[in-house]
């Protein structure tokens, strides 16, 4: 397959192109704005074609000429778009429309998969705090696609009219296009750094010997889906885009692969004895508790996660070992 990868220099974007390119035509699409973009392109197979632009500008006159093309850019974090929502709607909205024109007018379009966001939806605070962690009372299972949409930050929003949008185009054009709502995805590579990517973060700021911080109570429950398993669900949904197309699924780790901030902290502190563990101020709106129910994209297609919560830390564990000077030059002056 000729496969774009737009974000290829994210965690999820370069895990794909990583595990993909010995066996296929594979090309990046990346604004490369941080140090460890330049850090993950360093590490990736050398047969990897780069195109170093912003996507809102970037000229895609030859998407045609792909198969596959796995949406991951984004303006992500909630903080940042609190600080900057201008960029975070131009990011997340305008370049996507951007890709979708491309595709509208393209004489082949090639199947799209789009990693959008499960933040839009409207959340069930009603917890109580049993071992460490938050669950709820009335024993949901997680949250699925009929849950409301109900944005409180700008992030959310974007994400909102990012997966709305592909849906519109997919159904109004005819297009073979379809979203994942994604919750908490990580992977071994470098992370934005402190307060974003949480958990790949934590890892990593252990790993390089920095405190890691507990944000609010540390109960706060997300579940969590490998890189790996985000490839998975990429090919397929490629795989079965004739009949996925114009809809949207929940992908996550479920149930079975949720965990609070304070279990992960304890996790990494038993792999990694030395490391200091602080409590810092909470996130605004931040959720108790979200676990993403799959059901519906697992009865269309059969795909659920494989790898366990506590194997993923690990993997990333290791993998930081083992690139850990480089890691601590590209996050020099990182706070």
């Amino acid at each position: 397959m000729k496969i774009l990868i737009t974000g290829g220099l994210g965690v999820i974007g370069s895990y794909f192109a990583n595990t993909m390119a010995k066996e296929h035509n594979i090309t990046i699409l990346d604004s490369a704005e941080e140090q460890r973009n330049h850090f993950i392109k360093d590490h990736l197979p050398k047969n990897i074609k780069f195109c170093i632009e912003k996507l809102e500008i970037a000229d895609l006159s030859n998407i045609g000429e792909y198969d596959l093309v796995m949406h991951a850019a984004a303006h992500t974090g909630i903080p940042h778009s609190i600080i900057d929502p201008n960029r975070d709607w131009i990011d997340n909205v305008d370049a996507t429309k951007h890709l979708l024109d491309a595709i509208r007018v393209a004489k082949n379009p090639p199947n799209t998969v789009v990693l959008s966001s499960v933040k839009p939806y409207k959340t069930d605070n009603d917890c109580v705090v049993v071992d460490e962690r938050y669950v709820w009372k009335n024993k949901r299972i997680g949250f699925d696609e009929t849950t409301e949409l109900l944005p409180d930050e700008p992030y959310a929003a974007s994400k909102m009219a990012q997966s709305a949008l592909c849906m519109a185009y997919a159904r109004s054009y005819n297009l073979p296009i379809t979203v994942f709502r994604c919750s908490n995805l990580y992977g071994p590579a470098p992370s934005h750094g402190p307060r974003h990517g949480w958990l790949t973060w934590l890892c990593l700021a252990a790993v390089l010997e920095r405190p890691i911080e507990v944000q609010g109570s540390g109960y706060q429950v997300r579940d969590m889906l490998f890189a790996s398993d985000v490839r998975d669900a990429v090919l397929t949904a490629n795989d079965h885009i004739q009949y996925l197309q114009g809809n949207v699924y929940n992908l996550g780790g479920g149930n079975e692969n949720s965990i609070s901030v304070k279990e992960a902290s304890n996790i990494i502190k038993s792999i990694l004895p030395n490391t200091i563990i602080n409590n810092g101020e909470g996130r605004k709106h931040e959720d108790l508790i979200f676990i993403t129910d799959y059901t519906r994209f697992n009865v269309a297609t059969g795909w659920s996660p494989k790898i366990n919560v506590k194997d993923g830390i690990k993997s990333i564990i290791d993998w930081a070992i083992e690139n850990k000077q480089e890691l601590q030059n590209a996050y020099f002056g990182v706070k």
